[in-house]
């Protein structure tokens, strides 16, 4: 066989952390795209629970196994809990192990840094692991590893074959943790584009300054301070305006939902369900707000450039 053929008869599996669309789903979802279409490479992806991000597999003819697993990180979990985690993913990993090997693959990857059972399961099979790492965890989200830092990070050395990240800033935090001969930076490179059509509408509502900010909607993400400034702002700019896009934990949005009732901001400012393709909402704003406590990548911030939008 040549080179071309034996890379085109590769199996790879993808483990994902979730099945939302969010950045690193999107991220998973550029690089499964640029296979189909560069190669004759069948991926596998394997998601941990049914979710949206189904949809978009079934719609690109993907295939996908659902079985459940859990992260190897959390916030404020007790040690028992922790415990009881690795045990049940232990079991995950040894099924999905049995399951895997009749398919035979040549690589697992793993797409975030926050689930592990993609190293187990590439350990008991033999075969190379490449982990991709598309977040700080602890800085940006505030997530510890259940069996503390040190041994996670060993671990991620041990059982990795590859590491990729998607920024400099966290190739710099990892490289101080882990092998550096291990470390590679890949910018996204498939970052989706505003079609050619779409363009700025004739506003009626010239007078009106309209901010937005997209992506999940979670502390971390700083959606609480974009409100805190438009309430400061209400008095210099009457006529200003607030989209907030995406989803998030119920209990979260009711909290900011409360805070926007109690700065008399309910016509100020509005909430958007997660919606596929942002473009036309970012290409009618003025303004496009990054409000995160820290972002490892910023993909939102690269789709606004493609718009020629201020960034904040």
């Amino acid at each position: 066989f040549s080179i071309h053929e034996i890379i085109c008869k590769m199996k790879i599996v993808f483990f994902a952390h979730s099945a939302d669309k969010y950045g690193a789903e999107l991220s998973l979802l550029e690089m499964l795209e640029v296979i189909n279409k560069k190669s004759n490479i069948k991926p596998l992806v394997i998601l941990p629970e049914k979710g949206p991000f189904i949809s978009i597999l079934k719609s690109r003819k993907i295939k996908y196994i659902i079985y459940p697993y859990k992260l190897w990180v959390s916030r404020d979990a007790k040690i028992i809990k922790k415990i009881l985690k690795g045990l049940f993913n232990l079991f995950s990993s040894i099924v999905m192990s049995i399951k895997l090997y009749k398919i035979k693959p040549d690589i697992i990857c793993t797409n975030t840094v926050v689930i592990n059972i993609g190293a187990i399961v590439s350990y008991f099979l033999k075969i190379p692991h490449i982990w991709f790492i598309h977040e700080f965890g602890k800085e940006d989200h505030g997530l510890i590893f259940d069996f503390g830092e040190s041994f996670s990070y060993r671990f991620i050395n041990k059982f990795s074959d590859i590491i990729v990240t998607n920024s400099y800033a966290v190739t710099n935090k990892y490289k101080t943790k882990l092998n550096d001969n291990k470390v590679v930076l890949l910018y996204y490179q498939n970052v989706r584009k505003p079609k050619k059509h779409v363009d700025n509408k004739k506003r009626t509502d010239k007078d009106l300054f309209r901010c937005i900010i997209v992506g999940s909607i979670t502390k971390s993400k700083g959606q609480e301070d974009a409100i805190e400034a438009i309430n400061i702002l209400k008095n210099k700019i009457p006529k200003i305006r607030l989209l907030i896009v995406g989803d998030g934990s119920k209990k979260y949005i009711s909290y900011l939902k409360q805070k926007i009732r109690s700065y008399n901001l309910e016509d100020n400012i509005l909430f958007i369900n997660y919606v596929n393709n942002p473009y036309p909402l970012i290409i009618n704003s003025d303004v496009l707000l990054m409000c995160s406590k820290l972002e490892a990548f910023g993909r939102i911030v690269v789709e606004g450039m493609f718009c020629k939008k201020p960034i904040i």
